[in-house]
């Protein structure tokens, strides 16, 4: 959403952005591991294929120009097995027809040179995976915004819409009364509440609207001496059960996510999840 708003704002667009929480990045955005993935695990034919690569590398420019702290730590994806190790090759092609640059296949030496206490058959190294201050990011973009005449609405919600004459209507509720905005064009960008937000407008039929089906992600950090210096990937069941290893802007480690389908939005972390991470 900011920077969407952003986007357009600097076009001479006149943005408002409604936003129900009372600061920036306060859900999904603050939930994640920061990783700018370098764009050679989506086939190449796929939108993100296309995006992710292209999409990295506008990130790192900016915010090498803006200043954001931006670590390019590398990611080492382990394959354990000839099958893994036949994903690797996949991953590689991919990366070659997305234009990524860098990436290449090592034997257990190899990777042991990079990641002495690593034991593999076989990784990819991908040299241009990076970690962002995320909040840092999210605060440029607010600023850029703003700068070019957006403006943000904390603490409001959006409680239904309309359209008439091809026109759009939201109706808004906040701390100081409720209101209606006519609109020229709404961007729906409300995250994992998008469809809530889709469906307050009756002129739109629901069938158009995406099912949701959520997949939380939990992460453990680890509060003890971090033996790596990349980010590390394994493959399989390890890594759904949180076995991929991140280091943050300042070094420190978590492990995660891991995968597990829920019916609704809890950010809940249950106790006794350690021994599985």
């Amino acid at each position: 959403g900011l920077a969407i708003a952003r986007a357009l704002a600097l076009k001479g667009r006149e943005v408002v952005v409604i936003e129900r929480n009372p600061w920036i990045g306060n859900e999904t955005s603050s939930r994640n591991n920061e990783v700018v993935h370098a764009g050679f695990l989506y086939p190449p034919q796929s939108l993100r294929g296309q995006l992710c690569h292209p999409g990295a590398q506008s990130l790192m420019t900016y915010c090498d120009a803006r200043g954001i702290e931006l670590a390019r730590r590398g990611k080492l994806i382990l394959a354990l097995d000839d099958a893994q190790a036949a994903m690797l090759e996949t991953m590689l092609e991919a990366g070659a027809a997305c234009d990524v640059s860098g990436l290449e296949i090592l034997p257990p030496a190899s990777v042991r040179q990079r990641e002495p206490e690593l034991q593999c058959h076989a990784a990819l190294y991908s040299p241009e995976t990076a970690v962002v201050d995320s909040h840092a990011y999210m605060l440029a973009l607010q600023g850029d915004g703003e700068d070019a005449g957006a403006v943000i609405a904390f603490n409001s919600a959006v409680t239904r819409g309309s359209i008439a004459d091809d026109k759009p209507t939201v109706s808004v509720a906040s701390a100081d009364g409720d209101m209606d905005l006519d609109c020229d064009v709404v961007i729906n960008a409300a995250g994992l509440g998008a469809a809530d937000i889709a469906h307050k407008f009756a002129a739109l039929p629901s069938e158009h609207v995406p099912k949701m089906h959520y997949s939380k992600g939990r992460f453990m950090s680890y509060g003890g001496k971090v033996p790596f210096e990349h980010i590390v990937v394994p493959l399989g069941d390890t890594l759904a059960m949180g076995g991929a290893l991140t280091l943050d802007i300042a070094g420190r480690a978590k492990f995660g996510p891991d995968h597990d389908w829920v019916e609704e939005i809890d950010y809940d972390l249950p106790d006794g999840l350690a021994p599985q991470f």
